[in-house]
């Protein structure tokens, strides 16, 4: 009687045991169910944020590489000006110290210039026409256009012109070589000076030859400048067949380190100066 009454006691509370933990279980199910979602849910929140943060940091990785290609390009010409500035500059400050050099010189050359050419009609008339058979009239007539025309020329042009001059004498040497009305042939460059007489163009050769043995080494370039006063013919003849021989003799015996150019400048009644034969 006491045993089945125990049974009868147990039963509902196993009932009630069992209700509890499927209530329990179906309560944690849900729950799970719940976070599964809500996990699921910042999962794609997650997702979709790294994503977008993703595209950001590739648009501004771009703009960067952009920005870093054109600050580069910036750069480079930015170099490039201002080498360039500082080679003008340079090139400026080298201007301005050549006028400042050559300011006196200039002005001293533009105002000598009218003194030394600006001579009158009957003056040019006269040294253009001596007794020099080898100029027709046709050339004498060129001639006083010529010197009239670089008479009127600017001071300034005319400084510029003698200026350039002046720097090819700087390069090359210059040997004056005159024949005097007597037959003497007078070889000058520099301070050195040979004088002599010669009846044949072998003759000529070989003194003038003779005398660039005894002068120092030669630039890359030696001009040979002939003029004569009121001489005979057969001197006249044996200069003018003589010169061009030296002058090849010589660039032979240089072994090609000179050149020897030669031409003949014409009448002059008198000997070049001092100045012309630097």
């Amino acid at each position: 009687m006491t045993a089945r009454r125990l049974t009868f006691q147990l039963t509902p509370l196993l009932d009630l045991l069992l209700i509890v933990l499927f209530a329990q279980f179906m309560e944690v199910r849900d729950t799970t169910e719940n976070q599964e979602q809500t996990s699921s849910a910042q999962v794609e929140n997650l997702e979709s944020d790294r994503d977008n943060t993703a595209a950001q940091l590739a648009r501004l990785q771009a703009e960067f590489n952009q920005q870093s290609r054109e600050l580069l390009a910036k750069d480079v010409q930015l170099a490039a000006a201002e080498a360039e500035a500082q080679k003008r500059l340079t090139e400026l400050f080298a201007v301005h110290q050549k006028l400042n050099q050559t300011a006196s010189e200039r002005q001293a050359i533009a105002s000598l210039y009218s003194k030394l050419f600006d001579l009158p009609d009957e003056i040019v008339e006269q040294l253009l026409s001596q007794d020099d058979r080898r100029l027709t009239p046709d050339e004498i007539r060129k001639l006083q256009e010529q010197f009239k025309e670089l008479a009127a020329k600017q001071p300034g042009e005319s400084a510029r012109h003698l200026l350039t001059v002046d720097e090819m004498w700087k390069r090359c040497d210059v040997w004056n070589v005159y024949i005097k009305p007597s037959g003497l042939t007078v070889v000058k460059t520099g301070d050195r000076m040979h004088q002599f007489e010669a009846a044949t163009p072998q003759a000529f050769s070989d003194e003038v030859y003779d005398f660039y043995r005894k002068v120092p080494p030669q630039k890359s370039l030696v001009i040979l400048l002939l003029s004569y006063g009121n001489i005979d013919a057969n001197i006249y003849e044996a200069a003018i067949d003589g010169l061009p021989k030296a002058a090849e003799r010589m660039r032979s015996a240089s072994g090609g380190k000179s050149r020897f150019e030669s031409a003949v400048l014409g009448f002059n009644p008198s000997p070049p100066g001092e100045n012309a034969s630097r």
